[in-house]
C-alpha cells in the first residue's frame, strides 16, 4: 500500500522538478545579490579534513545551537555553514597554500553537495530552522573525541539500512526552542525527521522505521521546490511547521 507518490513534473507548468529546483536556486543566487544591512557576522573556515566549517569568531546567537565540539573547537555541518550563509551570518573562507579566499554563496552550495548533503536535504534543513527549530542531525552528538574523525562518523549519515534498502532515511532531530534558556536542548528530541527520497512509501516501511528509533516519526520530502511533511496523523505542507 502507498501513502503517498512523487510526481516528476509541476502539473500546472509542465516542468521537470529538477528545472524548479534550478529556477529556484537561481532565484537564491539573485536574492543574495541584493544589497543587505550589514549583520552581525560570525566567521568560519572550511576543515578539509573534517569536511565540516571550524568556527574561528562567534558573533550572534543563533550559532549557539548548532554544531558540535571538536578540538576545542565548535564545528559546523555544510547544511548548517550553507544556512547561515544564505541569511548572511556568516563569512566563510578556505585556505589554500597559505592563502585565504573568501567562499561565496555558489561556492559555498557546490561544496555542500559535493559533500554528500544534497539541494534536497539542504531544503528540509533550511525550512525546519525558518519555522523556529532548533535542528541537529542523527544520531546527535554534540562532542566528539579529538582522536576521532566526524567525516568517519557521518559517512553513513541518511543512508538506509541493508535489511530495508527502501527505507526513509533518519536525517535530523528537532527540538523545540524554549525562550530564555542557553541550552535549547530538551533530554530527548521532540521529533526524528525522515527524508523521503523514493516515489512511494509503504505502511510496512513506516512500521519499521518507527519500531526503530520508538519515537515519532515525520517524513519530509520534496514536492515542486516545496517542502511536505507526512506523519500518521496529519499532514501538512511547507507553509506550517511540522507537527512536534
Amino acid at each position: 500500500m502507498s501513502v503517498f507518490e512523487r510526481g516528476g513534473t509541476d502539473k500546472d507548468s509542465g516542468q521537470s522538478i529538477e528545472a524548479l529546483l534550478e529556477e529556484r536556486l537561481n532565484a537564491a543566487v539573485a536574492s543574495w545579490e541584493q544589497p543587505r544591512e550589514r549583520l552581525a557576522q560570525s566567521v568560519g573556515k572550511l576543515d578539509e579534513e573534517s569536511g565540516t566549517v571550524q568556527i574561528l569568531q562567534v558573533k550572534g546567537k543563533m550559532i549557539n545551537s548548532m554544531g558540535f565540539a571538536w578540538k576545542g573547537r565548535k564545528h559546523l555541518f555544510l547544511e548548517e555553514a550553507m544556512f547561515l550563509v544564505d541569511q548572511g551570518y556568516l563569512l566563510l573562507f578556505r585556505e589554500d597554500k597559505n592563502q585565504s579566499s573568501l567562499l561565496s554563496w555558489q561556492d559555498t552550495h557546490e561544496l555542500m553537495v559535493r559533500n554528500g548533503v544534497s539541494l534536497e536535504r539542504y531544503l528540509i534543513y533550511s525550512d525546519l530552522k525558518n519555522n523556529g527549530y532548533v535542528v541537529l542531525r542523527h544520531p546527535l552528538r554534540l562532542r566528539i573525541e579529538k582522536d576521532s574523525n566526524p567525516r568517519d562518523m557521518w559517512k553513513t549519515w541518511g543512508q538506509t539500512s541493508t535489511e530495508y534498502p527502501k527505507l526513509p532515511a533518519l536525517i535530523y532531530q528537532v527540538f523545540k526552542k524554549r525562550p530564555g534558556v542557553k541550552q535549547p536542548l530538551s533530554p530527548l528530541p521532540e521529533q526524528y525527521i525522515a527524508h523521503v527520497s523514493d516515489d512511494k512509501l509503504s505502511l510496512a516501511q513506516i512500521s519499521a522505521i518507527e519500531k526503530e528509533v520508538d519515537r515519532p516519526v515525520i517524513y519530509a520530502f520534496e514536492s515542486n521546490t516545496e517542502i511536505v511533511y507526512y506523519s500518521f496523523e496529519s499532514h501538512t505542507d511547507h507553509q506550517s511547521s511540522p507537527h512536534v
